[in-house]
């Protein structure tokens, strides 16, 4: 995804590193240009930042469950063994 966001800033900076007038109506439109290239890497940097989030997010939820699944089978083996030995003893 690094490399995604890499591209729209290579994409947009050249809009950024022009030398104009800013007076001039070629600078005007280049300024112009120039925050709207900022707006871009600053929504794409937060489209990555909320996915990345709710990625962990979702991870974070199936490790729960395989943490719970996991717990759930240790104790039905513990019940089962100790099911086990008070049969043995009678």
């Amino acid at each position: 995804m690094n490399t995604a966001l890499q591209g729209v800033k290579d994409a947009t900076t050249s809009f950024t590193k022009l030398d104009l007038d800013p007076e001039s109506e070629t600078g005007k439109l280049a300024a112009e240009r120039a925050e709207n290239a900022r707006k871009i890497q600053a929504a794409t940097a937060r489209k990555v930042a909320e996915r990345k989030a709710r990625e962990a997010e979702e991870a974070l939820k199936k490790a729960e469950e395989i943490e719970a699944e996991a717990e759930k089978l240790a104790a039905e083996a513990l019940a089962a063994k100790a099911e086990e030995k008070s049969e043995d003893q009678a």
